[in-house]
């Protein structure tokens, strides 16, 4: 139905009368070009163009579906009007499929909103000769304000290296804090921003509206850029790298569309580099949303504050894996040496510091380029992913700079773990340029990537080139976790499935259990164990304790076991009330002590706790108390008559109860009458019966 059903989207929730005559006339229209400019108040600008009607909105975040929301990667966006999504003043698509829904109060000046989607404004936003510009509202979403108005994105899962990059054609410059840029996160509460504010650019991090207040140079939130001249007037590209595989995040800034500045270039030292520690955000393996927003905040201009964008982007890095042997030429191109092939080293260096290339005399070696390219850095790490097993790492390094020892020292970690420590590539080659130092480690990969660290104390870390290689050390046993000890019921069915990283072989070879007691011998015919999914299984007839032993076998090294035990015991039973506790009257001021009620235990030898509360479970009274040894109530009646009701509870040792409740009245001490003027006692007591 081309223009029929494309109304609607952003209110059909708010007219659920009108929904039947919708539908009744969707089936009676044919596919003609209806023009629709307003029913039941809703207007033009609400139309989306391209955008099946959404009967189930995904609120409060669009009035589209919320599948329509998650997008594939690479997803880029030019503002050509036809990319659909949310629609501008004058129903073009933006492309962008939500606006973060603002969940602090809206500014007052900002007006009443126009649209059912929070946070949206179709009439603010304008798209025009491949540029979107966005008339900036005062809301933002900074700590505990949050009433952005038209932060525009899309979703996607959070995972991988991800890009998101735009760019702002002449970024207004205030005074009043107005800004525009790039947000990304899982709303107004936790989020990254990169924006152009007062010709500077700055990335922020918020968590759960929450973001550091201390200076720049030390704030673990912000990095943030000088005053840089004549930004208002240029045109200015913004990049942000989201890394989830080393939880950081990263902002940039280019004027020329070449070169690209680190907003953090100024941050150096170890505790607050140039990279944002992000992973307090909990975002990976999430939903999260990105796009681009603009604020006029605290303006003092009385024009309208426009921002206009060029384009959008979000692009996912894709790291392959890859297989042993594997080599890499650090900071190089592609080089063949002999039979080996070196890639070139574009995609895994996840911490790539900075690579160099530059020719001295070297000799004994038949590529010499291989060590001309080079890549250096205080920090740098390759993240490769590659099936577990143990694997011979290779590294390759010269140094080509330094005349005299200590000059460069750094350490090497395979996976976590320092296997060079304080390497001084001028002592390991014995001077410049002379000797290509060559170290060969051994390291174990369980998780599925192998990471190799590099961290400099003097002056940069530097590697040339890098080999992965099979092992060919001798077989290793596979690593035992331990397996707790298992409880059942006698009589009921027990099932339990060996964790799968109970055994972990270090090269990946594929183990074979198997189970029996510990002393050897079967398990009980009741007890079976399925090798092949792991799992014991079975029903036990009768009270015991069974130590079992579960043995791994690579074929290779010897097996190992561990061993726990299952213990069958009898089924609980919960206590009984034997005799139910008895009414109790008392007399005001009357001293009493009584014991009431009384329980057993049906399994043998499970001995019985008491406790005693009003049945409300509320505390007795102070003057009621309770010795639970001897299951006595005592004490002293109050004055004021009452009436309460008591619960005296059982206990077993599984926490079985059973409970009895009975009622204590307190009533008035009679008063007494003295037989005036012969006698302080009432009339009835002076006269005696004979013989007295």
């Amino acid at each position: 139905m081309k223009n029929v059903f494309c109304f609607f989207n952003k209110h059909l929730h708010l007219y659920p009368r009108y929904w039947s005559l919708f539908i009744s006339i969707g089936v009676l229209i044919s596919m003609q070009s209806v023009a629709w400019n307003s029913v039941s108040g809703v207007t033009k600008k609400e139309v989306k163009k391209g955008i099946k009607p959404s009967l189930a909105p995904c609120s409060p975040i669009s009035s589209l579906t919320c599948e329509e929301i998650n997008v594939p990667l690479p997803y880029v966006l030019n503002f050509t009007g036809s990319e659909g999504g949310l629609t501008d003043v004058n129903n073009l698509g933006t492309g962008f499929k939500m606006a973060d829904a603002y969940s602090g109060v809206r500014n007052a000046s900002d007006g009443t909103p126009t649209s059912g989607t929070i946070g949206y404004e179709p009439s603010r936003l304008t798209i025009a000769q491949g540029r979107l510009t966005i008339a900036a509202n005062r809301g933002l979403g900074f700590t505990t304000s949050n009433n952005q108005i038209n932060a525009l994105g899309v979703g996607f899962q959070a995972n991988g290296k991800l890009t998101f990059e735009t760019t702002i054609i002449n970024p207004f410059s205030g005074t009043g804090s107005e800004q525009a840029g790039l947000w990304a996160g899982l709303n107004d509460k936790t989020f990254l921003k990169l924006s152009v504010s007062a010709n500077k650019v700055e990335l922020r991090k918020e968590v759960n509206d929450v973001t550091s207040s201390s200076s720049p140079s030390t704030n673990p939130d912000q990095r943030i850029t000088s005053t840089i001249s004549g930004l208002n007037n240029q045109t200015v590209r913004l990049r942000i790298v989201l890394d989830f595989n080393t939880n950081t995040a990263e902002g940039f800034y280019s004027t020329d569309g070449v070169t690209y500045q680190n907003v953090g270039a100024t941050y150096t030292s170890a505790s607050n580099p140039a990279a944002i520690n992000v992973e307090s955000m909990a975002l990976s393996g999430k939903t999260m949303y990105a796009g681009i927003y603009a604020s006029k905040r605290n303006t003092t201009v009385s024009a309208s504050v426009d921002y206009t964008f060029e384009n959008f982007s979000v692009n996912k890095q894709l790291y392959p894996t890859v297989s042993a042997p594997y080599r890499i030429n650090a900071g190089g191109i592609k080089r063949t040496v002999g039979s080996s092939v070196f890639n070139a080293d574009d995609t895994y260096a996840i911490v790539p510091g900075v690579v160099a290339n530059s020719s001295y005399t070297l000799s004994g070696v038949t590529v010499p380029e291989l060590y001309y390219e080079r890549r250096l850095g205080t920090k740098l790490s390759y993240y490769l992913p590659i099936a577990n097993g143990r694997y011979t790492v290779r590294l390759h390094m010269v140094e080509n700079y330094h005349a005299a020892s200590g000059k460069r020292i750094f350490d090497v970690n395979l996976e976590g773990k320092t296997v060079l420590d304080n390497l001084d590539l001028f002592v390991e080659g014995g001077n410049k340029n002379k000797v290509v130092v060559i170290k060969s480690l051994e390291t174990y990969v369980t998780d599925g990537a192998l990471n190799i660290d590099f961290n400099a104390s003097v002056d940069n870390a530097m590697i040339n080139a890098i080999e992965i290689l099979p092992s060919v050390s001798a077989n290793q046993p596979p690593v035992i976790t331990v397996i707790e000890n298992k409880l059942t019921p006698v009589g009921s069915p027990f099932t339990f499935i060996v964790p799968a990283n109970t055994f972990i072989d270090p090269e990946n070879d594929p183990l074979t259990l198997s189970a029996t007691l510990t002393d050897g011998k079967p398990l009980p015919s009741w007890l079976s164990f399925n090798a092949a999914s792991r799992t014991f299984s079975g029903t036990p007839l009768s009270a015991a304790v069974y130590p079992v032993r579960l043995t791994a076998t690579d074929g290779k090294s010897p097996a190992v076991s561990t061993e726990f035990t299952i213990t069958a015991s009898a089924v609980n039973r919960a206590p009984v009330v034997v005799t139910a506790a008895e009414a109790q009257p008392l007399t005001a001021g009357q001293l009493f002590s009584f014991m009431t009620g009384s329980f057993s235990d049906p399994d043998q030898g499970d001995a019985l706790t008491y406790t005693a509360s009003l049945a409300s479970g509320a505390a007795l009274p102070a003057w009621l108390l309770f010795d639970a040894q001897t299951q006595t109530f005592s004490g002293t009646a109050p004055e004021q008559a009452t009436t309460l009701s008591v619960r005296i509870t059982a206990s077993d040792k599984a926490m079985a109860t059973a409970s009895s409740s009975f009622t204590v009245t307190v009533t008035a001490a009679p008063v007494i009458v003295a037989c005036a003027p012969i006698s302080t006692l009432p009339c009835e007591e002076i006269a005696v019966s004979l013989p007295f």
